[in-house]
């Protein structure tokens, strides 16, 4: 089964261009400057509403969200490890 990975990021698409040439990204960069996703995901940070918290989501490929990690410290995010070992354990069920 292939995988996608997508980021989505109140930044602006410009912004996002920019940051991906920067650093070598060449998955989806999504920008959402008005947080309508990161909004209805209920991702908004309360203590800085333009801020979404980070948040890691793995949907299968039949649309069902299987994990969901929300962090309020944006300095702690899981580890590539830990998402692939996460769709591992989706893909063993």
């Amino acid at each position: 089964m292939g995988a996608e990975v997508w980021t989505i990021s109140p930044d602006s698409k410009q912004q996002l261009e920019k940051f991906a040439a920067t650093n070598g990204i060449d998955f989806t960069l999504l920008a959402d400057p008005d947080l309508r996703v990161i909004s209805g995901w209920g991702l908004v940070n309360p203590d800085n509403p333009k801020v979404p918290h980070p948040t890691a989501v793995i949907v299968d490929t039949g649309g069902v969200v299987r994990y969901v990690r929300q962090d309020v410290d944006h300095t702690k995010r899981p580890s590539a490890e830990d998402l692939l070992a996460a769709v591992a354990d989706i893909q063993g069920r």
